[in-house]
């Protein structure tokens, strides 16, 4: 990208950084809940969106500050801002092809029915004959092949209607939905945090404080979100860590408004309580997600969650502009960031009645 020479270079490179790193979320959530109990699966998943964080935030040192007083390798202005935030995830995926599967032991693959090594060859043993011998194997091969295909035939429906089975229920879909809209606020945010910055405050680089409020609020605010969680599921059971994403989220929204009516650098103060209770819904929702569907599917039911999240999440901020043009970028702001984190906390606790429901069910039963 930091090469690119028309527009349109950036969107397909873009699309191809996109398809690379689509694989590494439901992968890595999958490895680590393998790794951790569900005590700690929490804390695990908000250390682990740490990166999230600290990425974001360096990006507004890299635009601010490296890109505009800097040249490398001939490389200068934005294009540098590429050319340097690359450089680490390059070194990281030479790296990881020296790691070994930190899971302690393998699940053994699945033995199909009608394999077997006793196969009867005694009609060909006792005529002695290599023709028979021949056929009778062959006949025994087309036997097993078909019966193998038939078994596999049915682990692939088995498979797939376990894929749609979880993503189906109710608990599932309504995260969907208020994923969506939590996540269409936060992009609202993030898309337009530098232009509402440059439009209202023009001579003001916030860059230093962007990237404070996001590593240090957006940590603090994963990691304490994952490890209340972990407390509360102790006690509460699987539903009390969406109770507690809707109530931090909630609490999150009047530190929206404060950002947007507030001068900098009063402004970013009210950002960064925001991040540390609005953030804590990175690490709560995947250790939600892993929680609730089967083993087996638990990398492809987070694949698609996330490819339709993103799709709607991502791509519905673009309603921001014609409500800026209608009215302002701050009134939009407002409407899309502020009031969608608002929306979302109550959809959270909407989502948390399906397992608090099955929780219940449950507890009668014991």
């Amino acid at each position: 990208m930091g090469l690119a020479q028309e527009y349109w270079h950036l969107v397909i490179l873009r699309m191809g950084i996109a398809a690379g790193e689509a694989a590494c979320r439901p992968a890595s959530c999958s490895l680590i809940a393998d790794m951790f109990d569900s005590s700690t699966l929490g804390v695990a998943n908000g250390i682990f969106s740490w990166g999230v964080y600290i990425g974001y935030g360096l990006t507004f040192l890299l635009g601010n500050y490296l890109g505009k007083e800097v040249e490398i390798f001939g490389f200068e202005g934005w294009r540098i801002a590429f050319v340097v935030g690359c450089l680490p995830g390059l070194i990281i995926a030479i790296l990881l092809f020296f790691l070994e599967d930190p899971r302690k032991s393998i699940k053994p693959s699945p033995v199909l029915v009608g394999e077997t090594n006793n196969c009867n060859y005694g009609t060909a043993a006792a005529s002695n004959s290599k023709d028979q011998i021949k056929k009778n194997r062959a006949h025994d091969e087309k036997h097993k092949s078909r019966k193998r295909s038939q078994v596999l035939l049915r682990q692939e429906k088995s498979y797939f209607k376990t894929v749609l089975h979880s993503l189906m229920q109710p608990a599932m879909v309504l995260l969907f939905v208020a994923t969506s809209v939590r996540h269409t606020a936060g992009y609202a945010w993030a898309y337009n945090t530098q232009n509402y910055l440059n439009e209202y405050y023009m001579n003001y680089n916030p860059g230093l404080w962007l990237a404070l409020c996001s590593i240090f609020g957006g940590t603090f605010g994963v990691f304490a979100g994952g490890w209340l969680s972990d407390q509360l599921v102790k006690k509460w059971g699987l539903h009390s860590r969406l109770w507690l994403l809707s109530v931090t989220t909630i609490m999150a929204a009047p530190f929206a408004v404060g950002v947007l009516s507030i001068d900098p650098p009063g402004a970013f103060g009210f950002l960064m309580v925001y991040y540390f209770l609005a953030e804590t819904w990175f690490a709560i929702l995947f250790t939600v997600l892993v929680e609730i569907v089967p083993n087996e599917v638990r990398s492809v039911c987070i694949a698609i969650f996330l490819f339709l999240m993103n799709n709607v999440g991502g791509n519905l901020p673009v309603i921001v502009a014609p409500i800026a043009d209608l009215y302002d970028l701050r009134f939009a702001l407002y409407i899309i960031w502020a009031g969608f984190v608002a929306a979302s906390g109550i959809l959270f606790f909407i989502s948390s009645l399906p397992l608090w429901k099955m929780h219940e069910r449950m507890a009668e039963k014991t």
